[in-house]
């Protein structure tokens, strides 16, 4: 049983369950749909995110993308059980909302995009940042794990990290730490 970010409950077919996980950036979005007991990659779709045009477009491009990715799975909507937004910039997790983002549109800022995901999928949805996303896979999966401290940086359109600290990300007193863009 899992309950959406507005109180609603929804059943969990056990034998069924499926993941979408995007990754939105200044220059692409990536959606995969993951199986979630195995951690396989079931397909992915990718766009360009055109962050030169309205803030509308590309969030209409990042659910486009997603729905791209389901249908290439041949998952059924209703097997999605959860969905999560990497976004480059900062982000108020708790809101599912940017709070500066300067590689996407403007617009961007402020918008429910966890909310938005989350009506779309009829799933529970959240929004963090791309790096901090990255960092829990190296923590949970790849070269972080095992080490309780470590620093994650990714170079693309911007620049971004993530740090690590005892085990357990660490936000820092304003929830930025890492953010490396953008400081000068």
């Amino acid at each position: 049983m899992l309950t959406r970010r507005n109180g609603a409950i929804r059943e969990w077919n056990e034998n069924v369950a499926h993941a979408l996980g995007i990754d939105l950036g200044g220059t692409k979005i990536l959606a995969g749909i993951v199986d979630v007991d195995s951690g396989r990659v079931l397909a992915t779709a990718k766009k360009r995110t055109r962050a030169e045009h309205a803030v509308d477009d590309v969030m209409d491009r990042l659910l486009a993308v997603a729905d791209e990715a389901l249908a290439e799975s041949k998952m059924q909507r209703d097997s999605l059980v959860a969905a999560g937004v990497g976004a480059a910039g900062q982000v108020d997790s708790r809101k599912g909302t940017l709070i500066r983002a300067p590689n996407l549109p403007e617009g961007m800022v402020g918008m429910p995009i966890a909310e938005r995901l989350e009506s779309h999928f009829d799933c529970p949805a959240t929004l963090t940042n791309d790096v901090a996303a990255a960092a829990a896979g190296e923590a949970a999966f790849g070269a972080g794990k095992g080490h309780p401290d470590f620093v994650c940086v990714f170079s693309g359109t911007g620049i971004g990290g993530a740090i690590y600290r005892n085990g357990t990300p660490f936000p820092g007193a304003t929830k930025t730490a890492g953010e490396l863009g953008h400081m000068v």
